[in-house]
């Protein structure tokens, strides 16, 4: 599945405002739920939602 801007833009929509930094991440890890996240930072939370490619899901 090819992650395009418009498909972080639609997951992180109820997450982000305008002091909001998103990131796309690619996980180090082999136990990890995925292997692919998205970063959604602000002055004082962390929100990691890990994407699930083979279902197509988000997994907070």
């Amino acid at each position: 599945m090819l992650i395009s801007k418009s498909m972080i833009n639609h997951f992180t929509r109820s997450f982000s405002d305008e002091d909001t930094v998103i990131c796309y991440a690619d996980s180090q890890t082999l136990s990890g739920a995925s292997n692919k996240a998205i970063l959604v930072m602000d002055h004082s939370t962390l929100h990691i939602l890990f994407l699930n490619v083979t279902l197509s899901k988000v997994i907070e």
